[in-house]
């Protein structure tokens, strides 16, 4: 219980307060956000009369699940980006790599080996409007 409880402001506060989201990195807020796993599985051992490490097992284990079947499975190489700024945001346009599929929303995850080779920076997805 006591890592749960020491855990839980490190992951919260940084995005829960605009002072701390502001002054904070977005690499540390984010790597502080990683420690829910940890949390999640101390929480498991929590009270094990009460079935929580069942309860909390089964969310740590999908999400380790969802995760595993991301990195393995739906990782695609898009050979050619093209980037034009608009404004505060950026547009990249790809030819859809095989088997990539998207129904014209969400996001994704790109890694820019210029910018560095072990970060992944998110993108919303949207249907372009002129091309299919």
């Amino acid at each position: 219980g006591c890592i749960s409880l020491i855990l839980t402001p490190l992951i919260v506060w940084p995005m829960l307060f605009a002072r701390l989201r502001k002054g904070i990195d977005f690499k540390i807020r984010k790597t502080l956000h990683y420690l829910s796993i940890v949390w999640g599985i101390s929480i498991c051992f929590h009270a094990p009369q009460r079935r929580i490490g069942l309860l909390m097992g089964i969310a740590v284990g999908t999400y380790a699940l969802d995760w595993i079947y991301g990195f393995f499975c739906k990782v695609y190489h898009a050979k050619t980006l093209r980037f034009k700024r608009i404004g505060e945001a950026v547009e990249v346009v790809w030819e859809h790599p095989k088997g990539f599929e998207s129904d014209g929303a969400g996001y994704i995850y790109l890694c820019l080996p210029w910018i560095s080779r072990t970060e992944w920076h998110a993108f919303s997805l949207f249907s372009h409007p002129t091309l299919p």
